[in-house]
C-alpha cells in the first residue's frame, strides 16, 4: 500500500504521458499504482507553490541562490504531500527542519518516486 503524499506527488509530478509510461512499464501493478493515484482529489489549492522566493527570503534571511531554491523546493514537495493550503502552513514547516545547518542536498525536491 501506498501513502497519500506519494501517491499525491505522483498526480503532481508526472504528466499523462509520464503516467501512461509507468502503466505501460509497470503492468497490473503500474494500473493498480495509477488507479490509487486517480482517486486521490488533487490538491485544493493547485499544484503550484503557496511560498515564493521573496517570501521565503523574509522569512528566513536567506540570500537568493541553491540553498534558497532547495528549501523552496522542499517546501513545495511537503505542500503537495499534506495537501497544505495557506502559505503560513508552508512556513510553519520551516520548524521542522534544521534549515539553517543541514547539506541542502539532502532535502528531497517535488519528484516521483
Amino acid at each position: 500500500q501506498t501513502d497519500q503524499g506519494t501517491l499525491r506527488r505522483y498526480n503532481a509530478a508526472l504528466s499523462e504521458s509520464m503516467k501512461a509510461e509507468v502503466v505501460a512499464y509497470f503492468g497490473a501493478a503500474g494500473e493498480a499504482y495509477a488507479t490509487a493515484a486517480a482517486a486521490i482529489a488533487p490538491p485544493r489549492v493547485g499544484n503550484n507553490p503557496l511560498v515564493n522566493g521573496n517570501l521565503l527570503i523574509s522569512a528566513t534571511g536567506l540570500a537568493a541562490g541553491p540553498r534558497l531554491g532547495r528549501l523552496k523546493g522542499w517546501l513545495h514537495r511537503r505542500q503537495i504531500e499534506t495537501d497544505l493550503v495557506t502559505a503560513e502552513e508552508v512556513l510553519e514547516l520551516l520548524d521542522s527542519i534544521d534549515w539553517r545547518e543541514d547539506e541542502s542536498e539532502n532535502w528531497p525536491t517535488l519528484c516521483w518516486p
